[in-house]
């Protein structure tokens, strides 16, 4: 993953989109965000923004919940120590500085919030809506629940971000790039190249002689951090999910075909099929008896369009939809509206709303699968839920044995489970061959599994994992922990790596010398005594054919005429630049989501700058010793 941002930041258009993303991290999420930690006081200080503390406590939970982010977002697991180096600790610790100076500045500017206005806003967020598209209260709930949020505690941390929100919003509402920037950009993205090239295969350097056992040693002491063995962790593990369960107990085998066909009876309409539907025209009326004069007239034969136009009702007002049984709100009128034959129209109908008069204008069949098509289905159904009821006494039973410190084993013996071991693994779940773990990969919830053995310890008590409608506990048992291989150890890695490296450094060699000749004159087929190919209309970071993304970028490195090489797997590609053409600027032909971006990035240099005044006016204190302390730093 570090990696890969280190690519990324190469060309100048990556270059943009990550200030953009680590600008948004330091400022702009601290600002528009949500706060991600519920405020407790400590007496543990770890930085004064003015008169305002952040505890150890406050920074410990934000730097938890950041690793536990990123690694959800990247599908592995960042350990503390991979968070440091990609300089999570300083992003954190940023974040609820910038956190800290705007709450103090929105405090002494006066500004609030009222508290419809902050349960509007929580009321509009997508993330607790439900099926029908509306705010459903059980998702919030749930929604609080997994994050450690109480409803005290969002309720107070969103009206913070909404006071905190008006400040950015008055100073940078509206920014919009400059046009010497947006022309810059159009000549990033607009700029087009063409290149003939040649590809010189490493089997052009000829045999690499065996290395001096001096020649090994010495490359092994200059990489060796390259062959330093990782931790390796062993941990047990013992699953409790509905599916282990139905299986374990073959809880299928128990349901009965009566159960099978009562769930099927209960449920035939919304699981295994769909409901009639009806499309219902409706008319309104000031009582039953003109309602009842304008039925007998649409039965003797008038449109019910035209009863309507006599009443001054437009057509357009006539019709409901077409609707199910449950999607009527009016229970009189669904019961009449449903009982009629399609086409005909019922009699005046008291609702809630007054009197009216229904026609069924069309009659769509329910369609229902019969039951010997999904018994097979609802007798999983059923001993799922059945393993989901067990699952519950269980647990409780496992966490009564686990208060009094009885082994894990004997709980999982007793309780008919299965002890799983997996014997050393590294925090990416591979194993000491460097494969992946399929002990691991087998487990419920395997990376979230292998996150927290690796931020806990020995003997400790862990919290059972919440996985596939179950739990798994588990206890590390056994740490081995990061160390340099010897020689010997890692002898055939460092001697492939070190033919490696002899291979490419002659093959960088070579084609620096066909550069070079190119350059003063020769054609690339001459210098090369390679067949030549060609490419054309090559967009910057795009890769092309057999060209890849760096080759690309190499070819735009380079003025058009001039030569140049990028290294390729197995070979080095060199290539001369024949063309670079530009069409003519349009600031229509800016990328939407990158001007977008653009705004954004100059918004948050814009906000940064605040907030820096901010933090010199208030002052700005920070305690390294409890700062090392909260995120669990080595450097003590």
């Amino acid at each position: 993953m570090l990696q890969g941002m280190r690519n990324a930041s190469k060309g100048l258009l990556g270059k943009v989109v990550l200030f953009v993303l680590f600008g948004l991290l330091i400022v702009s999420f601290a600002i528009w965000g949500i706060g991600d930690m519920v405020r407790g006081g400590s007496r543990n200080t770890v930085a004064m923004v003015g008169k305002t503390e952040i505890t150890m406590e406050q920074l410990r939970t934000a730097w938890q919940n950041e690793l536990q982010r990123l690694s959800q977002q990247y599908r592995t697991v960042i350990t503390p120590a991979q968070g440091r180096e990609m300089g999570l600790d300083a992003i954190v610790l940023g974040r609820l500085v910038t956190e800290a100076a705007m709450d103090q500045e929105a405090r002494d500017m006066n500004l609030g919030v009222t508290d419809a206005f902050v349960v509007e806003t929580i009321a509009a967020d997508p993330n607790f809506r439900g099926v029908n598209g509306q705010f459903d209260r059980a998702r919030f709930a749930e929604a609080l629940r997994n994050n450690g949020f109480s409803e005290a505690a969002y309720l107070a941390e969103q009206r913070n971000t909404l006071v905190r929100r008006q400040i950015p919003e008055g100073l940078a509402g509206g920014i919009r790039t400059p046009a010497a920037m947006n022309q810059a950009v159009f000549r990033v993205n607009a700029e087009r190249r063409a290149a003939s090239w040649v590809a010189l295969p490493a089997a052009s350097v000829g045999e690499i002689a065996a290395p001096s056992d001096e020649a090994l040693k010495s490359f092994f002491e200059s990489r060796k951090a390259s062959f330093r063995a990782p931790e390796f962790r062993t941990f047990n593990a013992v699953a409790l999910t509905p599916a282990g369960l139905v299986k374990a107990k073959n809880l299928a085998a128990a349901i009965t075909d009566a159960e099978i066909k009562a769930h099927y009876e209960e449920t035939k309409e919304s699981a295994w099929g769909s409901p009639e539907r009806r499309r219902l025209q409706q008319m309104s009326f000031p009582d039953e008896a003109t309602a009842k004069a304008a039925v007998e007239s649409i039965r003797a034969g008038k449109p019910f369009e035209a009863v309507a136009k006599e009443r001054g009702v437009p057509e357009k007002d006539l019709d409901l939809g077409e609707v199910t049984r449950a999607q009527m709100i009016d229970p009189a009128v669904r019961d009449a509206a449903f009982a009629l034959a399609s086409g005909a129209v019922s009699d005046p109908v008291k609702g809630k709303f007054g009197v009216v008069v229904v026609r069924a204008a069309s009659v769509t069949p329910a369609t229902i699968k019969p039951l010997a098509e999904v018994a097979g289905s609802i007798r999983t159904e059923l001993a799922a839920a059945r393993a989901r009821k067990e699952i519950s006494a269980l647990h409780d039973r496992i966490e009564d044995q686990r208060i009094n410190a009885r082994p894990l084993a004997e709980i999982a013996r007793d309780a008919g489970l299965t002890v799983v071991k997996v014997d050393g693994v590294d925090n990416q779940g591979k194993d000491r061959q460097g494969t992946p773990s399929s002990v691991l990969l087998a487990l419920p919830g395997a990376q979230e599994l292998l996150r927290d053995a690796f931020n806990t310890d020995v003997g400790a008590d862990n919290e059972a994992l919440g996985v596939d409608g179950g739990y798994v506990w588990y206890e590390v048992t056994n740490v081995e922990a990061a160390r340099d291989r010897t020689l010997e150890e890692a002898r055939a890695s460092v001697e492939k790596l070190w033919r490696e490296d002899q291979v490419n450094a002659k093959l960088t060699a070579r084609a620096d010398e066909i550069v070079r000749k190119v350059n003063e004159g020769a054609t690339l087929q001459a210098a090369s005594g390679l067949p030549v190919r060609t490419a054309s209309d090559l967009r910057r970071g795009q890769a092309a054919g057999d060209l890849d993304v760096d080759a690309v970028r190499q070819i735009f490195s380079v003025p058009a005429g001039k030569a140049g090489s990028a290294s390729k797997p197995g070979q080095r590609i060199i290539f001369q630049v024949t063309s670079a053409t530009l069409p003519p600027f349009s600031a229509s032909a800016i990328n939407p989501q990158l001007a977008e971006q653009m705004n954004l990035a100059l918004t948050d240099d814009l906000l940064s700058s605040y907030v820096r005044i901010l933090q010199n006016r208030f002052g700005v204190s920070i305690n390294q010793q409890n700062l090392r302390n909260a995120i669990g730093s080595a450097q003590q």
